[in-house]
């Protein structure tokens, strides 16, 4: 400070004419201290000043007599920088600090805080680039408590989280009695955080010992320690020989070396001599080890110093140098030139120049502080917005040498906010240049992946989603992609979509090509089998104009796969329309009149109405197909003028673009197209209808049956088309219409001609008018039988009495009756047939309660029961004792003793037994009567007779009867005169059943006589249906030989001529 005051004072052209002074103190790095000598200063201009020279009395002098202090140049901690600030901001008083560095001083809470030193936010921003070149990504931070500590680490905090640097650890130690323990923690803390390999430590030299030496205790080796500017190359602490294996390989932030060359040779010209203030002297006699005072040097043995010591490179390298020389040296200039700027007037802030007599006003060199901007030897000097100046450091490297010990090297710098390294120049603490220590929890992601932060500011490397990128490592984010554009399979770069088409050449295109064009060669092979065998009954019989044209319907339903393979255009996309709905009407309309006029042939009786008979001749089929195909046209040409398809590229799939037509755009398009689509399938069902019904005629080898075959596989073919195309996008559209088109062709051309190619090409014998004349008579001839059957049912067959007399419950298939008609050749085959009548039973028997009125007659004579209700009763009861008695026998086997019963029982209820059991109504009950009240009979003999009578399906003739009837009237005496009252009642029961089957068999006798008039009647039937039957067969042939028919009148003689495509019968 006096090296720069006396450089000012000596140099004319800063300050003229006025000498600057000085009044330096000692705070001792107190903040005490700090204080006391503030306060003098403000006291001066305050109040009053004490002069020392009057002996120790009190002489007040008045204010205006004395020179205040302009500017303070100090301190040296951010600690009592801030409560000095605090003090001298209440006169004004600028402070100048060479070595307070905390951020906290800059806040405009200190407006009169200057410093020529960078602040901490800056270091911290260099330990942050540190970190980040060598892509130290999990670091540990700790500081003192107090300003400086708090403030760097702060910054150091925001600063990486700006470079993606993650604060693994985070702790501050007091700087007081309670320091070394809250250290000690810290180092436990950090020695179990293995992935931690870097410490940034903010403190002072003192608390860095501290730490250091802590950390030598508990073995904390192998860390890289970035040190502050405070400790970074303080001798105190890296020339510490005990402290190598922990600083081996440390980093520091220090103010970067700018020592003035004027400063230095004015120190190495000063000899003993020059002891102007009482430090020189202190260090002489401290540099040489002797001493100024003889006395001493008497007493002591110590020589005395001689005048011709002097300062060496040696003694100035180690005892003279500080790297804050220079800002103290720039701190004195900002002052001079803020004066001087005063003196001459500059730039006056109010347009009136500031007072300079009797003094110089504090406020005033506080504002031109604030302007000042000059050069040193060494750099620029001047002051921001917040009273800071430029910041540059240097990045120091300790080493341990075995000659020299631990030493600093220089191996970067860092200005104008760019960090300059030399890292092959850096020794770690494994003793290797080229190694960089690792600090990372995870391993930086590639490109391509993005980092997800967990806990303890660790991450996973998740792979981008699709059409994201990231490009470099470490993302910690993925770019989209822009529009039209999808990422790679890496997820590192964007490219455009591709629009893509199903080509001829690709594999799918040539599939459908190859099966389409099969398809046309096959279709046109069986048209070349029909011309060739055009005038055979098969070929007549299928209509040859409707099967060419049915044919090249196919053969266009087959191309028009290829069509969808063509690329879309104005023109191809309502031809591809077109084509579909064109043909596939042709193809279901054709189809559709085949079948009605199969049905007709053989539904409808001659003569035919005019309806039937336009579905017959051959030039109504094709009004009928040019009626429904105008239809289309019409609805497709209204169509293509108010919305015709075009060529759209569909962007629906985000990983390639489709190019294919769009059908509508609107709402008219859409209702034509629906319309359309409604029409086809409205006839695709109508022939279905149609087809059902014709399934099993066997006109032209059964061709009725394999047209529904063709339409049951083309329905199916869009019930999957429609769907699927309206429901997928892209290429897969081309797939499904031309594999639904090629299947549903191939349905048609292998269900309608295949059966055809296989009668012509395999079985000529067939292809004749005999064998279908064969075909067609045995088919109506069953058809005629069975609605003659059909018109002879009158009553159910549960009901029906059978033709032995009995009421049985038999299924239709049990009853004579109902049993199949046989299968005859010719009509007259009837002759020989046992007519099978239970179709003379017309009349059903009477009602089910007859035979509880005629058991309640029989149980009213003998005084037991009188009502039905009261025979219901009873019968429930008589079979719950059978159950119970038949139960208890199945579970104790033949230990149990038989029921005298239990034949007569069986004989009522018989294997099912029910409250309203109509099977009593059975004359082979009476068999038994005999035997009611005979207990040993009952139990050898009835078994046998019962079963030989429920075998039995022959009617008994009249003697027989006649002798049962009379030996059930007689009966047996029973052996005990007193009978059981359930004996009664059973033997009641049976004897009603037995008269009911009497008076049964009387009306059986009656219904006989009345058969052979029945049966005559029939027969008379049979020979008019035998002749309808040869009137159908000869409209068949006609038919089959491709005439139409006319009608004369019968007569006696047949005979038959064709002219003219008319066939004339004469009957």
């Amino acid at each position: 400070m006096i090296f720069a005051i006396e450089q000012i004072n000596n140099n004319s052209s800063i300050l003229p004419n006025v000498t600057l002074g000085y009044d330096i103190t000692d705070t001792n790095l107190t903040n005490r201290h700090a204080m006391n000598s503030s306060l003098d200063y403000v006291n001066v201009h305050k109040f009053a000043f004490i002069d020392p020279s009057l002996n120790g009395t009190c002489a007040i002098l008045p204010k205006e007599q004395l020179a205040p202090v302009v500017a303070v140049v100090g301190t040296g901690t951010s600690r009592s920088s801030i409560l000095v600030s605090n003090l001298l901001e209440v006169e004004d008083i600028p402070l100048i600090s060479y070595a307070a560095t905390s951020d906290e001083l800059s806040s405009s809470a200190y407006p009169s805080f200057f410093r020529t030193v960078p602040p901490d936010r800056f270091q911290s921003k260099v330990m942050s680039d540190i970190a980040k070149h060598f892509h130290w990504t999990y670091v540990a931070a700790v500081a003192a408590d107090d300003a400086y500590g708090r403030s760097g680490i702060d910054f150091f905090r925001k600063q990486s989280k700006l470079q993606g640097i993650c604060i693994a650890y985070n702790n501050i130690f007091p700087i007081n009695d309670e320091r070394d323990a809250k250290i000690k923690t810290i180092i436990e803390e950090l020695k179990q955080m293995e992935n931690v390999g870097v410490i940034v430590l903010y403190c002072d030299s003192t608390s860095a010992l501290s730490v250091l030496r802590e950390a030598k205790s508990q073995k904390l080796e192998g860390r890289i320690w970035i040190a502050s500017e405070a400790w970074g190359n303080n001798d105190a602490v890296i020339h510490k020989k005990e402290l190598q294996p922990v600083l081996n390989g440390m980093l520091g932030v220090v103010f970067t070396d700018m020592t003035v060359p004027s400063y230095k040779r004015y120190l190495l010209s000063r000899t003993s001599l020059y002891r102007s203030n009482p430090w020189w002297r202190v260090f002489w006699e401290d540099q040489y080890g002797c001493t100024f005072n003889v006395t001493l040097s008497t007493s002591s043995n110590k020589a005395l110093c001689s005048d011709n010591l002097k300062v060496t490179e040696d003694i100035f390298d180690k005892k003279l140098y500080d790297s804050k020389t220079t800002y103290v040296i720039n701190a004195v200039y900002a002052i001079a030139h803020a004066l001087d700027a005063i003196f001459k007037c500059k730039f006056p802030s109010t347009g009136h120049c500031p007072q300079t007599k009797p003094f110089v006003e504090t406020r005033d060199v506080l504002e031109y502080l604030k302007k000042v901007n000059f050069s040193t030897e060494t750099s620029r000097v001047f002051f921001d917005e917040n009273g800071d100046s430029l910041a540059t450091y240097s990045i120091i490297n300790y080493r341990v040498d075995k000659d020299t010990g631990g030493r600093v090297e220089t191996v970067g710098t860092w200005e104008a906010q760019r960090l300059n390294l030399n890292s092959s120049a850096i020794v770690w603490n494994n003793g290797m240049t080229g190694k960089i220590p690792r600090s990372v929890c995870s391993e930086t992601c590639k490109p391509g992946f993005r980092q997800t932060e967990e806990m303890n500011c660790c991450w996973q490397c998740i792979k981008c989603s699709q059409d994201t990128v990231s490009s470099k490592h470490g993302a910690r984010n993925c770019t989209p992609c822009p529009a039209d554009y999808i990422s790679n399979e890496k997820r590192t770069k964007c490219h455009a979509i591709p629009v893509e088409r199903i080509l001829w050449g690709d594999s799918i295109g040539i599939m459908i090509t190859f099966f389409a064009c099969l398809g046309v060669v096959a279709t046109a092979l069986v048209g070349a089998v029909f011309i060739w065998q055009n005038n055979t009954p098969i070929v007549k019989a299928s209509n040859r104009e409707l099967s060419y044209l049915f044919l090249f319907s196919i053969g266009m339903t087959y191309l028009w796969a290829l069509i969808n393979l063509a690329e879309p255009s104005d023109f191809i996309c309502p031809v591809t329309e077109a084509w579909f709905y064109v043909f596939y009407t042709i193809a279901v309309v054709v189809l559709g009149v085949k079948t009605k006029r199969i049905v007709h042939l053989f539904e409808h009786r001659v003569p035919r109405s005019e309806l039937s008979k336009g579905f017959i001749e051959k030039r109504k089929h094709i009004l009928i197909i040019i009626g429904i195909l105008g239809s289309d046209v019409l609805i497709l040409v209204i169509w293509f003028l108010l919305d015709p398809p075009h060529p759209e590229i569909d962007k629906s799939v985000r990983t390639s673009y489709y190019l294919g037509c769009k059908v509508t755009s609107n709402v008219a398009g859409s209702f034509c197209h629906y319309l359309l689509i409604a029409i086809l399938v409205t006839m695709s069902f109508v022939c279905c209808y149609f087809a059902f019904k014709s399934r099993k005629l066997p006109h032209n080898f059964n061709e009725g049956k394999f047209i529904a075959f063709a339409l049951y596989v083309l329905v199916i073919s869009w019930v999957t088309f429609y769907p699927v195309s309206l429901t997928i996008r892209g290429k897969f559209t081309v797939v499904v219409s031309g594999s639904s088109s090629i299947i549903s062709a191939s349905g048609l051309l292998v269900c309608i001609f295949v059966p055809k190619m296989y009668i012509i090409l395999l079985h000529p014998e067939k292809n004749t008018v005999a064998y279908m004349k064969s075909q067609i008579s045995n088919h109506t001839f069953r058809q005629s039988t069975a609605d003659r059957n059909s018109r002879h049912k009158s009553c159910p067959p549960d009901s029906v009495p059978s033709v032995h007399g009995s009421a049985t419950t038999s299924t239709p298939a049990d009853t004579p009756r109902y049993r199949e008609s046989p299968k005859l050749s010719h009509p007259g085959d009837l002759e020989s047939k046992t007519i099978q009548i239970g179709l003379e039973k017309a009349k059903c028997p009477k009602d089910k309660n007859a035979v509880y009125l005629e058991v309640q007659k029989k149980l009213e004579q003998h005084g037991i029961i009188k009502t039905v209700a009261a025979i219901t009763d009873k019968l429930k009861k008589l079979r719950a004792k059978y159950k119970d008695v038949k139960d208890g026998a199945k579970k104790s086997g033949n230990s149990r003793k038989p029921w005298k019963f239990m034949e007569q029982m069986d004989m009522i209820f018989k294997d099912n037994p029910t409250i309203n059991p109509t099977h009593l109504w059975d004359s082979s009950s009476s068999d038994h009567h005999r035997e009611l009240d005979n207990e040993s009979s009952l139990e050898n003999d009835n078994s046998s007779e019962l079963n030989s009578e429920k075998g039995s399906d022959v009617v008994p003739d009249d003697s027989s009867s006649e002798r049962k009837r009379s030996k059930y009237i007689t009966g047996a005496t029973p052996k005990s005169s007193k009978k059981t009252k359930l004996e009664k009642s059973i033997e009641t029961v049976c004897l009603s059943l037995r008269e009911s089957s009497e008076a049964e068999m009387k009306r059986f006798e009656e219904m006989e006589e009345k058969r052979h008039d029945r049966e005559l009647k029939f027969r008379l039937e049979m020979r008019r249906e035998e002749r309808e039957h040869e009137l159908r067969v000869l409209q068949m042939i006609m038919q089959t030989r491709g005439c139409n028919s006319q009608w004369t009148t019968p007569g006696q003689q047949e005979s038959e001529y064709c002219v003219g495509g008319q066939t004339y019968y004469h009957l």
